[in-house]
């Protein structure tokens, strides 16, 4: 008798997962792409299906009665259908798990072959303005400078921003010690505003240097 068609559909389910896993462990060593949703849906299935394939083909090919206490006998399985899962449900299971984890397992072991010589430190999922403005530890301040379309240079601590603006360039908030640069001027002037929003599509350039909290005060 064939796999049970539900057992079947575990480990196709399952075997969504290494594979997702691997390509998102793989954005660690790569730059952004355009991959359509089908495309990455069929990466993720190719090597899903490749790990979790390779994981039963381990577990059948373990020696016989070896471990005979939690996995299920893949040969009485495939024998015996529906109804060798129904009784041996608590063997079934495990070894569907046991599937899934060495499946993982597998995932990374060709993450890494496949990342020897690769650079580190690739994000590809969200918005590249979240990973620079949105990282900082705990005990310092993002003070950033904003280069104007008319010139103009404002430095500010980070308040907040905004990316939901229609715009490529984010709304960022500045406050703490607000300093305004003239045009073609070297020194800075200090204003006397607590909070000075700078709308995204005025900014050419944006500048970021990471201080303690104790600098900022100290040079307002």
């Amino acid at each position: 008798m064939a796999l049970p068609g539900s057992l079947a559909l575990v480990f196709l389910t399952f075997s969504l997962i290494p594979g997702w896993w691997h390509l998102r462990l793989l954005e660690r060593t790569r730059p952004a792409g355009k991959t359509g949703g089908l495309n990455e849906l069929l990466q993720v299935l190719a090597v899903g299906l490749a790990t979790t394939g390779s994981a039963i083909l381990v577990l059948i090919l373990l020696p016989k009665g070896w471990p005979n206490d939690w996995l299920a006998d893949p040969a009485a399985l495939f024998k015996g259908g529906n109804a060798y899962a129904q009784a041996n449900l608590r063997r079934v299971a495990v070894t569907a798990a046991a599937v899934l984890a060495l499946a993982c397992v597998i995932a990374i072991l060709l993450y890494y072959v496949r990342s020897v010589g690769s650079q580190r430190g690739f994000k590809q999922l969200g918005d590249p303005w979240v990973y620079s403005l949105g990282n900082w530890p705990k005990d310092k301040v993002p003070y950033i400078a904003i280069e104007l379309t008319d010139g103009r240079q404002i430095e500010g601590v980070l308040h907040t921003y905004s990316t939901d603006n229609g715009s490529s360039k984010p709304d960022i908030a500045l406050k703490d010690c607000i300093r305004i640069t003239p045009k073609d001027e070297d020194e800075p002037i200090r204003t006397l505003h607590d909070i000075v929003v700078v709308p995204g599509d005025q900014i050419v350039l944006v500048s970021l240097r990471i201080l303690s909290s104790d600098s900022t005060r100290s040079s307002g």
